[in-house]
């Protein structure tokens, strides 16, 4: 056995003499601290376990069950503007429960659907509706690609209808091009 490496490998060789790679010394020492104080530094950088969160509090229903109806069928209209493809009715981030509890407030307060939800257009823009109002420029949104695309097709059209037709060969220009492809040696081969 080594004194460096006191593990004995049965026939009286240490570990350190049977494996080629294995040497400590003053350099593999130094290396082996070095790794184990990079462990250590990377442990004790980790950031520590936190807490579990609390969990809201529950969402307190409209008073009166007319006005949570028309609450909850408004919250299917409007977009989490968090979560992008979900409502607020199924959304759970805090901007949903926060919308709700706005247009809760809105219902008890005694406003329509349509001042409630204009209340919110005005305070988040026509993207929190999924179902935005009919304007110019949702128009001009939406209708501009299918413009381009047709435009590309008049464009293709016309120039397809643009294209003169060939004349074909008259008698003389006939017999030039027989003429070329006797004399020409490369011509021959081309179909």
């Amino acid at each position: 056995m080594s004194a460096l490496c006191p593990v004995s490998c049965g026939d009286g060789a240490s570990a350190a003499e049977m494996s080629p790679g294995f040497k400590l010394g003053a350099r593999g020492g130094r290396g082996v601290a070095l790794a184990l104080l990079a462990a250590a530094s990377c442990l004790a950088a980790a950031p520590a376990p936190s807490p579990a969160p609390t969990p809201a509090p529950a969402e307190a229903p409209a008073s009166a069950p007319a006005q949570e109806a028309r609450a909850r069928a408004l919250f299917k209209e409007i977009r989490c503007v968090v979560c992008q493809n979900e409502s607020i009715d199924s959304s759970q981030a805090e901007i949903a429960e926060d919308l709700r509890r706005v247009v809760r407030e809105q219902v008890a307060a005694g406003r329509s659907d349509g001042e409630v939800r204009a209340f919110l257009v005005a305070r988040y823009g026509e993207f929190v509706m999924f179902r935005p109002a009919f304007s110019p420029g949702n128009a001009a949104l939406w209708l501009t690609p299918f413009l381009v695309v047709l435009g590309g097709l008049a464009l293709v059209v016309g120039r397809e209808r643009g294209v003169a037709p060939v004349a074909p060969l008259n008698a003389e220009e006939a017999e030039r091009l027989r003429t070329l492809n006797e004399t020409e040696p490369f011509n021959r081969n081309v179909t």
